[in-house]
């Protein structure tokens, strides 16, 4: 009799010790549902040739984005006007960081009336166009922060001077 209950009590607890090892099978685990990357972004934006002010990102596809940057700035006697358009293309994407070639136009509008100083007033007129091209890299600061550091070579002011270039970007995905 007492052999009986051992062999039951054995027998009782390996069946229900055995099946809890099996609750999925190897081929039929759950998995994590994928993130949806977001197409949107806003943020802050600087760069001689990418513009600065309020700026908003938009990817269209998966390798390309387009931003845009803008800041209005007029008084009585000043108006400035920046606004850029960048094309950034992703050559190699990580889990922290993404590796891009970006070609960025800014076109600034800057003109400022003198009537302050001259009784008569003055008008000077200095619109001017940068543009750059060059290499970034794109920081995820948790999950909806980015980070953009980006520099190159660029023409300002209407493709008088040539020289080095840098750009930088805060943005929070939308």
């Amino acid at each position: 009799m007492k052999n009986i209950k051992l062999t039951l009590i054995t027998f009782t607890l390996l069946a229900f010790g055995l099946s809890s090892f099996s609750q999925y099978e190897k081929g039929n685990t759950p998995s994590k549902e994928p993130v949806k990357k977001s197409k949107h972004a806003l943020g802050l934006a600087a760069g001689v040739s990418t513009g600065y002010g309020l700026s908003y990102q938009y990817t269209p596809i998966d390798k390309l984005t387009f931003q845009l940057a803008f800041a209005p700035f007029k008084d009585e006697y000043n108006t400035l006007i920046s606004s850029g358009l960048t094309f950034m293309y992703r050559l190699k994407e990580g889990d922290k960081l993404n590796f891009f070639v970006y070609q960025a136009n800014h076109y600034i509008i800057d003109r400022s009336h003198n009537g302050y100083y001259y009784p008569y007033g003055s008008t000077f007129n200095n619109d001017r166009f940068n543009n750059g091209l060059g290499l970034g890299f794109e920081f995820f600061i948790g999950d909806n922060v980015l980070f953009d550091l980006m520099a190159g070579y660029g023409a300002r002011n209407n493709f008088k001077e040539l020289g080095l270039t840098g750009e930088i970007g805060l943005f929070y995905k939308l």
